[in-house]
């Protein structure tokens, strides 16, 4: 029985992300199988993100953890509940107009086995993430603030996870509350945060950055499965081996999923940058409102993630920014683009001021 409450995390994170991605970004469906999770995550960290910084920054005694759970528990079922009845209101407008098409799914002979040999390397890693500790120094701050948080303690960033000791309101760790988003899962399924962190987290995380990869291979390779398959099956195997050193961000995707750092270096700035380039493909450069939403989102997660995650954003962003000056885009389009900076200039200022 110990395994189904893990298990219900994992399943709830990525049904979750992945009807909250269909239904408000159906459109992305078709850039890739999974792409809808990856893009509804973004949804789930970025609304978390603003529920939670005021209840940080302004909590005091009937204030704090609990109140980020009650919100948050009812705002994400409200949301996947209108991202359903959207989906189902699009089957039926489909259905009505008739529109039918549907991808070919099936497969030849040498497609099926570079499939196959993606899927057993990926388990092979999951395995891996799973079933073998990884031993990191870091853990004993974040998996023990997630520790703390998702029993009875109810103050946010006061107390000193190393030593326990009350030492005011650190405000280096708070603003970037990725583990109070792991407390709430621990909290919400009564899973230990350590099975959360350690188990979850890896189950989770590592399909949805396959899944933006195999978004980036449906766009180098279109119409054509088999050298999709192949690419993914490279870049499997590039991340099993890319542990030179400490710190790329495959390594912290195979052995720290349960960080920050994991989710910012591999699943928010890849697709930060897919979003980007792929408002770049058009004949015209312009950001669309469902694209510039996303990346609003995507720049959420970031500061979610890691306080040095704004300042990648930031970076990614500006070169976004001057690119459409070569494009010369329109001066709307300019606007646009740089208004996309403001969540993470604010999250900035947030941690200069105090």
């Amino acid at each position: 029985m110990k395994i189904v409450s893990p298990a219900l995390i994992c399943i709830s994170i990525l049904l979750a992300s992945y009807l909250i991605g269909r239904g408000f970004f159906g459109h992305l469906v078709k850039k890739g199988a999974g792409f809808a999770a990856a893009v509804g995550l973004m949804v789930l960290w970025g609304v978390f993100l603003v529920i939670s910084i005021p209840v940080i920054i302004f909590q005091n005694d009937k204030i704090g953890m609990h109140t980020i759970v009650n919100i948050y528990a009812v705002t994400v079922p409200a949301i996947v509940l209108a991202a359903l009845i959207l989906s189902i209101l699009k089957t039926v407008r489909k259905r009505k107009t008739g529109d039918k098409k549907k991808e070919q799914l099936v497969l030849d002979n040498k497609e099926i086995i570079y499939l196959s040999i993606f899927f057993a390397l990926v388990f092979y890693q999951l395995f891996k993430a799973v079933f073998y500790a990884y031993a990191d120094g870091d853990d004993a701050f974040y998996v023990a603030m997630s520790q703390s948080l998702s029993g009875e303690l109810d103050a946010l960033y006061i107390n000193n996870p190393y030593t326990g000791v009350i030492d005011g309101l650190m405000y280096r760790y708070a603003l970037a509350p990725f583990p109070v988003w792991i407390a709430f899962l621990s909290r919400i399924f009564k899973v230990n945060a350590a099975t959360v962190s350690h188990v979850c987290m890896p189950i989770a995380l590592i399909p949805i950055t396959y899944a933006i990869y195999n978004a980036i291979g449906e766009k180098l390779f279109a119409g054509n499965k088999e050298k999709k398959y192949i690419f993914l099956c490279l870049v499997a195997v590039f991340i099993m081996f890319s542990g030179y050193s400490f710190y790329p961000s495959e390594v912290f995707m195979l052995t720290r999923a349960r960080q920050g750092k994991e989710a910012l270096g591999n699943i928010v700035i890849p697709l930060l940058f897919y979003e980007m380039l792929d408002t770049a493909s058009g004949d015209e450069w312009s950001i669309t409102p469902k694209n510039y939403i996303l990346i609003i989102f995507i720049t959420l997660s970031g500061a979610l993630t890691s306080v040095f995650g704004n300042i990648l954003v930031l970076v990614a962003l500006f070169g976004n920014f001057i690119y459409s000056f070569m494009r010369h885009a329109v001066l709307k389009e300019k606007i646009k683009a740089a208004s996309l900076a403001l969540p993470n200039l604010l999250m900035l200022a947030l941690y200069v001021l105090l």
